[in-house]
């Protein structure tokens, strides 16, 4: 738009100039001049607007700039005054470019973007959220300064403590794998005095039945639903006396239904495997029996026996008697699984290659019958020949 002069500042309304015949074939219409009785505060009046016009069918563009003649760079007309305080703006025609998908164009802004003069871009499809807007990680949890996740102490004093931890963890583990409402850890600290850390234990090994599977830094009783109800203590040169002593008190305080310790070495514990019941406040020992000259105790809270085999804990489902492996297990009997099946085709490619042989003994046999007895016919052929010349 041209500046305004100092009448049109003043409230009077200049008037449109009459469209020339290029402007009527699309070319950009203009402001008139306005006169010196304009200027002069002698009532000018707008032109009329024609049909379309009074229809908001037509709106016509402002002066394009080269950039626009050009299709590059469409842009919206300027906003009048009415527009400017908030009155109904709408869009400018799109241009060839737009309809053909080269230039986005805004949609109709709604009655609060119309409040507020700022058009907004379309809402995104449901592709474009899936393209566009990144997925957002769940939060980890962070490390409590009033409770730490370590106490300062190594996970296993040596190779045989750490073999049962970290296999009675695996076992567990892939044995509640289906049950969401079942925590399976180890070696976590457990706070079970709100705003005393102090007080706290890291068993080796324990289940919470009916708490929900997740990743913690430390398990907290005020903030879970239950303490656990499974706890194993693998005895160690530093660790066994507390195993048998305050640990042993400490988890009957607070309500452990099952309590076992598993000596690897057999050097501290007789017998080595040994399972505790809770009992009016006080462990008492799980019965024990001998299956296949082997010690075999049974655990009602998982529904699991356990045994020692080769120096290793074992366990097995109760309800379907499969033993549990150990992920180094299964990767040991994978391979046993290959190579045996391996050796299947192999003996399987040797039965074919040695079938093809005796075909092809057979094909050659059967082709030197034959070429020999071609030769007989033909030979036989030409004696009667021969016969019949001599023949008086």
């Amino acid at each position: 738009m041209k500046e305004p002069s100092a009448g049109e500042r003043e409230g009077l309304a200049p008037r449109m100039q009459e469209p020339s015949a290029g402007e009527r074939e699309g070319l950009a219409p203009r402001m008139q001049e306005p006169s010196a009785g304009e200027r002069e505060g002698l009532a000018p009046r707008m032109q009329e607007p024609s049909a379309g016009e009074r229809e908001g069918l037509a709106p016509r563009m402002q002066e394009p700039s080269a950039g626009e003649r050009e299709g590059l760079a469409p842009r919206m007309q300027e906003p009048s005054a009415g527009e400017r305080e908030g009155l109904a703006p709408r869009m400018q025609e799109p241009s060839a470019g737009e309809r053909e998908g080269l230039a986005p164009r805004m949609q109709e802004p709604s009655a609060g973007e119309r409040e507020g003069l700022a058009p907004r871009m379309q809402e995104p499809s449901a592709g474009e959220r899936e393209g566009v807007t990144p997925r957002r990680e769940p939060k980890l949890p962070t490390e409590d300064p009033l409770y730490p996740s370590s106490d300062g102490l190594p996970l296993a004093e040596n190779d045989w403590q750490l073999t049962a931890i970290l296999g009675a963890l695996d076992v567990l583990r892939g044995h509640f794998e289906d049950h969401p409402d079942v925590y399976v850890s180890g070696d976590l600290l457990i706070y079970y005095e709100e705003g005393n850390p102090a007080k706290s234990v890291a068993p080796d090994v324990f289940v919470v039945l009916g708490a929900p599977r997740h990743k913690r830094m430390t398990y907290k009783l005020w903030e879970e639903p239950k303490a656990p109800d499974f706890v194993l203590e693998v005895a160690s040169q530093n660790t066994w006396k507390q195993d048998v002593g305050r640990k042993r008190a400490l988890y009957a305080e607070l309500g452990i239904q099952e309590y076992w310790m598993f000596d690897p070495k057999n050097e501290y514990f007789h017998p080595p495997l040994q399972g505790l019941t809770l009992q009016e406040g006080r462990y008492g020992p799980l019965p024990a029996r001998v299956e296949g000259g082997r010690r075999t105790l049974s655990s009602p809270v998982l529904g699991v026996d356990l045994w020692i085999e080769d120096g290793n804990l074992r366990f097995r489902d109760v309800a379907t008697g499969e033993v549990f492996r150990t992920w180094s297990e299964h990767r040991v009997a994978h391979r046993r699984e290959r190579a045996a099946r391996e050796r299947e085709q192999m003996a399987r490619e040797r039965e074919q290659i040695l079938r093809q042989r005796e075909q092809a003994a057979r094909e050659r046999e059967q082709a030197a019958r034959l070429a020999l007895e071609a030769r007989v016919r033909e030979l036989e052929a030409r004696i009667r020949e021969a016969e019949s010349r001599d023949a008086p």
